[in-house]
């Protein structure tokens, strides 16, 4: 039985998804549209698709297999809520990476450059 592998490429506002037919030929299933502008699409095991976009959208967009938005995430976050009492208020960075734990239940995404941090 031939493993099914899906292949991104990133194009502006979208990405398409494409396969590898039997014949060793790729086959595109799917243009993605939208709000969006992927940097980088990280598969978690378990389904889910995690599109990193650029830093000026501000968002990671999660899809299914079946090509579904599930989920638009902001990076905005309150940091007070996390320990850092003396942050008050909402910061915003740019999601670069994702990453996930060994179970894929949980999502890590790394923000870089929190606005007025310092």
């Amino acid at each position: 039985m031939l493993q099914q592998h899906l292949y991104l490429c990133f194009i502006l506002n979208a990405f398409s998804c494409f396969a590898y037919k039997e014949d060793s030929t790729l086959s595109q299933l799917k243009i993605i549209e939208g709000k969006i502008n992927p940097k980088s699409i990280v598969h978690s095991g378990n389904g889910l698709f995690f599109a990193q976009n650029m830093m000026y959208k501000h968002t990671v967009t999660v899809y299914n297999r079946n090509f579904q938005l599930l989920k638009t995430i902001s990076d905005k976050v309150e940091l007070n809520k996390y320990g850092y009492s003396k942050r008050k208020g909402l910061y915003r960075g740019a999601p670069v990476e994702c990453t996930f734990t060994h179970n894929g239940r949980y999502a890590w995404v790394d923000l870089s450059l929190f606005y007025d941090f310092f």
